[in-house]
């Protein structure tokens, strides 16, 4: 009786599998490993990686491990490959994404966006952890963002300002009104009483009447200090402006502004920074190997603790396409390679091809097209609801 098993041939840089019948007491064994490579695409790029079926799997040493996994205290920095995920997540973003058009436009003019920037701040001194502020501010907002907005892709990354406050940068695939915007984080952020504190401070500082703050300058001037001036007596302090919406209207590489402005880590405290108490247990902060933290309670005002960023569950696991490669597929890989506009990075048991969708199109790849379009159907079926033909 005779079985298929797997022969593998080189072409390129690629090992090609091809299936070959063979008998059972031939020099093959059942257990024996079979090597081959195959293809993950994503938006921005294609994977191409060894794989082996059967045989043991061995164990990196420790030294060969990646940091992360010797110790996993990220001491507020983004890793590589969370780096890697951000910059995937966003290529999924971007190509899901289409050109909208703004309801309504204070110049008159009719605006397109593929992606909303959204920047959502403390209006006082935090004087809650970092944790607390996520677990019962941020993650409302996630979740009434979700419902009110019909938001379903969206990417978040938590930050400290210079003024040692925390602050969020949100990625939304949906439009979202700056005034609906302030109001539902300016009740959310109350629950901890910041808008409250925000109240006291602006009456206590304009208790005489406007006084100019020549600290924001020229940023913020006195005319625009002024206006402020106004409208928090308008509105009797209660509506700080605490949202930010970003416009990306003269931004050509949508992929790079975000990546950098989402992916960035914080610059290291001074070493001579001055001795300070705490704002959540009062006890004293110090600079130790450029974080200005507590070592009491651990809050620190120049790095985040806890979670650094996060996504949307349809963001969250993104496997990218899967084939194997034969012969027609390795030719459209080639195809890429030799075509002028597409980076590819080689190493010994993997390579990455950079290029987008709209390459594979303009050279007819129509085997990586397909299994592209075909899984994008069956992880997002509502950004592509699957075709009947």
């Amino acid at each position: 009786m005779n079985y298929l098993f797997s022969k593998v041939s080189i072409s390129g840089n690629l090992i090609l599998r091809s299936y070959v019948p063979c008998k059972l007491n031939s020099t093959f064994a059942l257990n024996d490993p079979v090597s081959y490579y195959s293809v993950s695409i994503h938006p921005g790029k294609i994977n191409v990686f060894y794989q082996s079926i059967g045989g043991g799997r061995a164990i990196a040493p420790s030294e060969a491990r990646p940091e992360q996994f010797k110790n996993n205290r990220h001491n507020g920095k983004v890793s590589l490959i969370a780096k890697r995920k951000i910059k995937n997540g966003l290529d999924y973003m971007l190509f899901l994404a289409k050109p909208k058009k703004l309801p309504n436009s204070r110049v008159g003019k009719k605006r397109s966006f593929k992606l909303n920037f959204i920047t959502l701040d403390l209006s006082s001194d935090q004087v809650h952890s970092d944790q607390l502020i996520k677990r019962y501010l941020l993650h409302q907002f996630l979740v009434e963002m979700r419902k009110k907005w019909r938001v379903s892709l969206y990417l978040w990354k938590a930050e400290k300002q210079k003024n040692g406050r925390i602050h969020f940068h949100i990625i939304t695939d949906k439009f979202i009104p700056w005034n609906e915007l302030r109001n539902v984080w300016n009740r959310i952020q109350q629950k901890l009483g910041y808008v409250t504190r925000y109240r006291e401070d602006r009456l206590n500082w304009h208790r005489a009447g406007f006084k100019y703050a020549p600290q924001y300058a020229p940023r913020w001037n006195r005319e625009a200090q002024y206006k402020a001036y106004q409208e928090g007596l308008r509105t009797d302090w209660d509506n700080p402006n605490s949202v930010d919406i970003h416009g990306t209207k003269h931004i050509i590489n949508l992929k790079a502004y975000f990546s950098k402005e989402i992916a960035k880590n914080p610059d290291p405290a001074k070493p001579d920074r001055p001795e300070e108490n705490c704002p959540v247990c009062r006890g004293p902060m110090h600079t130790v190997k450029g974080i200005f933290r507590c070592y009491d309670c651990g809050h620190s005002k120049t790095h985040v603790s806890g979670m650094l960023w996060g996504c949307s569950i349809l963001l969250t696991d993104l496997p990218g396409a899967r084939t194997d490669v034969d012969t027609e597929i390795q030719a459209e890989l080639d195809a890429i390679a030799g075509s002028g506009h597409a980076y590819v990075y080689n190493e010994r048991y993997y390579s990455i091809y950079y290029a987008d969708f709209k390459l594979l199109t303009e050279f007819k790849c129509k085997l990586l097209l397909e299994c592209f379009y075909e899984y994008i159907r069956q992880k997002f079926p509502v950004q592509y609801p699957p075709t009947l033909f």
